[in-house]
């Protein structure tokens, strides 16, 4: 074919499209619970908050205003998840006696929050992480224990005892699901969380928290970010140098982390880590100077309950509602 490879020279080729995606924070009132760990918002304007003091928060307006609700316990709670708008799960417990004495603590309501019944675990130590994978079959995560429930969360039984504290679990679907911790910890299992095989390679940092979305994994946490594409099977590094307490992917290449700036030992700022390439670079930002002078000390938690708006609680002087323009809508 003796026109095989030309190209028509009258034809421009068109420029990609560049879509831009950008971020507006605002801060949000400050709110009657303190020291937040853990946040889920089941829609936009409905929402929950965990605290380390074992307080629990509720939100129907979009994080601007805060009705307390009685947990029972005065435990640290670090999680909170629901499965839908009714049922929901808090998760924490204590190490020592300064809270109680050492004891896994997971808590259930029925009825959107209005109400949470206490299940101790003693055979635990403290839970940091709790996903389900159906209505029936969740699991908590936390300081060298998994906790399996296969009944809605009425009973628990401790299945394992790995090496190393988790800190975090997600479902892919009804049976596969990863779990990550300190020391490199990854966890992979396949049986909706019956049994776990270590995915992960020991490091001397950990991971804090992680997102998932169709095959696409992140985990970030001390100061090392991977990536995962076929649902934790491996991993590879993005990042070597970048401290996050949680992460969400908002498209296959587009990644947001919240975290805390150190200014020193004790003192920071919370703080947004933000990437278009992939974890190739990131834009951060520092949040110091709101709510009249005072700012998030960090920004422990992270949730999106839909892919155009967030919210980020902060450690001390209330939580950040993040929303987000630009997206491409998904194909899946």
């Amino acid at each position: 074919c003796s026109s095989c490879g030309d190209e028509d020279p009258s034809v421009v080729p068109e420029e990609p499209e560049v879509i831009e995606i950008s971020l507006d924070l605002e801060m949000l009132p400050l709110i009657n619970v303190d020291f937040l760990r853990g946040v889920f918002f089941v829609s936009e304007t409905v929402g929950f908050v965990a605290s380390y003091r074992g307080g629990l928060g509720r939100t129907t307006d979009g994080g601007h205003s805060w009705e307390a609700l009685e947990s029972g316990t005065s435990s640290p709670l670090y999680a909170i998840h629901f499965i839908d708008q009714d049922n929901g799960y808090a998760v924490g417990g204590c190490d020592g006696s300064s809270c109680g004495g050492a004891r896994g603590v997971v808590l259930k309501t029925e009825n959107g929050g209005d109400t949470w019944t206490l299940r101790a675990l003693p055979d635990a130590l403290s839970f940091k992480g709790v996903a389900f994978a159906t209505p029936e079959i969740g699991v908590a995560v936390g300081l060298g224990c998994i906790a399996r429930t296969t009944d809605g969360g009425e009973t628990w039984m401790v299945m394992d005892r790995p090496g190393e504290s988790l800190h975090d679990v997600a479902f892919f679907n009804s049976s596969t699901g990863i779990a990550c911790g300190l020391r490199g910890a990854i966890l992979k299992t396949d049986d909706a969380g019956a049994t776990w095989s270590s995915v992960g390679e020991p490091d001397t940092w950990g991971y804090y928290d992680l997102d998932i979305s169709g095959d696409l994994a992140l985990a970030v946490g001390q100061a090392t970010v991977v990536v995962s594409e076929d649902r934790g099977d491996t991993w590879i590094e993005i990042a070597d140098d970048r401290e996050m307490y949680a992460i969400h992917i908002l498209d296959p290449v587009t990644y947001l982390g919240v975290g805390r700036s150190s200014i020193s030992e004790y003192e920071g700022y919370g703080e947004t880590h933000f990437t278009r390439d992939a974890g190739a670079t990131w834009t951060v930002d520092e949040y110091a100077g709101q709510m009249e002078g005072l700012s998030p000390e960090s920004f422990p938690g992270l949730h999106f309950p839909v892919p155009e708006l967030g919210y980020a609680v902060g450690d001390r002087f209330g939580m950040a509602k993040i929303r987000v323009t630009g997206l491409q809508a998904s194909d899946e």
